[in-house]
């Protein structure tokens, strides 16, 4: 989200009596607006503000070293390029349009929530999977499997396969809607530790490979898995927005040309793709999909496609190398001689004698036969 300034933010009072700008968080600033930046120069505050629609922003930054590996967020559509700078270091510059993700919230008595609901804080509470809320006062430690909790909350990251299972378990009880569907634009790298799950195309060799980016509410971490010749990505989200209209996926994947080629054993050959949505009952979701190559990138999207746990998978493949053969050489043409090139001989006839005997001899050097004299 972006910024706007405002004079102020919450107004609070003091002990003493006097005024003074709330922009920190707690119970008393519930429902109003709170500072999301505040400066140390002149104490503006500035709100969240939505994106505006249908702009595209770019971040350059500049940094010692290229990103290792794979990054992922929420962009749509993005561009990546990597650029050596005067510094010594790499200048990363990534441009994107903004996308609304939407936000899935359920909360209710422990008593009246849907057994399937109730399975999930039965075991992820004493296993310590889930987020502990506050407790009863004098009662056992909150971060102690079995203290008397007075409320618990569950903020898991927006990657990964727990929260994907999450959004499955918790969409019916919120009636597959969202509550809200906020704008995002936003990008991070992996740690050596998540990359170590992907493909070796993916994790080997120095460089960023590649970004994924979607709306969707969960989504897989890191890089697409490579199965039997399939990238397959997953995503998650509620199926309706808060006003019940459907909400629409987008994906984007882009990864360097030399990465497919790696996952695919292909040569320089232009590279197709086949991109498909498939939802958990094995059904292909209508969606608009798209492909290229240009820079060293390979760029695939899918657009519009429905939810609530589909898995985009994507397949490469290439047509036989064209090879040029080399030219074969023309036959030089032997030239037809001309009457200037070869001029006609004159023969010469002359008369040799022998005796009373005389003979004539024609040729282009005539000579008298043995025994015989030119007369």
């Amino acid at each position: 989200n972006g910024f706007d300034n405002v004079n102020k933010c919450i107004q609070l009072t003091a002990a003493d009596g006097k005024g003074y700008l709330g922009c920190g968080g707690g119970a008393q600033d519930f429902g109003n607006f709170r500072c999301a930046v505040k400066t140390d120069q002149n104490g503006d505050c500035y709100l969240q503000k939505p994106f505006p629609s249908n702009s595209r922003f770019e971040v350059i930054i500049r940094l010692a070293s290229e990103p290792i590996g794979w990054m992922h967020g929420r962009l749509l559509n993005p561009t990546i390029d990597i650029s050596n700078n005067s510094q010594g270091g790499v200048t990363l510059k990534v441009e994107a349009g903004s996308v609304k993700v939407p936000i899935l919230y359920y909360g209710n008595q422990y008593s009246v929530m849907p057994n399937e609901i109730k399975k999930h804080w039965d075991t992820c509470l004493p296993a310590r999977t889930c987020t502990s809320g506050t407790r009863i006062p004098n009662s056992s430690p909150e971060n102690e499997p079995n203290g008397n909790l007075r409320n618990v909350q569950h903020n898991p990251l927006s990657y990964g396969d727990q929260v994907i299972e999450l959004v499955k378990t918790f969409s019916g009880a919120a009636s597959d809607k969202s509550v809200a569907v906020p704008s995002a634009w936003n990008i991070r790298s992996l740690t050596s530790a998540e990359m170590s799950k992907a493909n070796g195309c993916f994790s080997t060799g120095i460089g960023t490979k590649g970004i994924v980016t979607t709306n969707s509410t969960a989504y897989s971490e890191g890089p697409p898995s490579f199965i039997d010749g399939t990238l397959n990505y997953k995503v998650a989200s509620t199926h309706f927005n808060p006003d019940g209209t459907e909400f629409k996926g987008t994906y984007n994947l882009v990864m360097r040309s030399e990465v497919a080629r790696c996952l695919y054993k292909f040569s320089k050959a232009p590279l197709s793709a086949s991109i498909q949505v498939v939802s958990d009952n094995g059904q292909t979701s209508v969606a608009t999909t798209v492909f290229g190559e240009k820079n060293g990138w390979v760029e695939l999207a899918a657009y519009n496609f429905g939810f609530s746990a589909p898995t985009v998978s994507v397949k490469l493949s290439q047509e036989a190398e064209v090879v040029t053969p080399s030219p074969t050489p023309s036959p030089t043409p032997t030239p037809t001689p001309s009457a200037s090139a070869n001029p006609v001989v004159k023969k010469v006839t002359i008369t040799c004698i022998k005796g009373k005997t005389s003979k004539k001899v024609t040729a282009v050097k005539p000579k008298c036969p043995t025994g015989y004299k030119k007369k």
